[in-house]
């Protein structure tokens, strides 16, 4: 029961910081990119931990490694946002 409660402190977390990262958007750019990879890594760290390690065990292409593949991608094309939104639908 904690790790559910952890877990959906964390999202709620990374939510409210994607939220305020839309809301910036508008006048600070730049503060909304970071609040959005700041939400990307708090909703989606174990996601990419669980990514690689399943590739250092041989099994490369599972769910976890197709949502990194996606988010990074998404974060190497500049849409931040995108990135984080992604990755909190998956996480919830």
């Amino acid at each position: 029961m904690k790790g559910l409660r952890s877990a959906r402190y964390r999202l709620i977390c990374a939510a409210l910081l994607f939220i305020f990262g839309l809301a910036a958007g508008r006048w600070q750019p730049a503060v909304a990119g970071w609040l959005s990879v700041i939400a990307w890594g708090v909703a989606g760290y174990d996601v990419l931990y669980r990514a690689a390690r399943n590739i250092m065990r041989g099994r490369v292409f599972d769910e976890n490694f197709l949502m990194a593949v996606a988010t990074v991608g998404a974060l190497a094309l500049g849409e931040q946002a995108e990135a984080a939104a992604v990755m909190l639908f998956y996480q919830t």
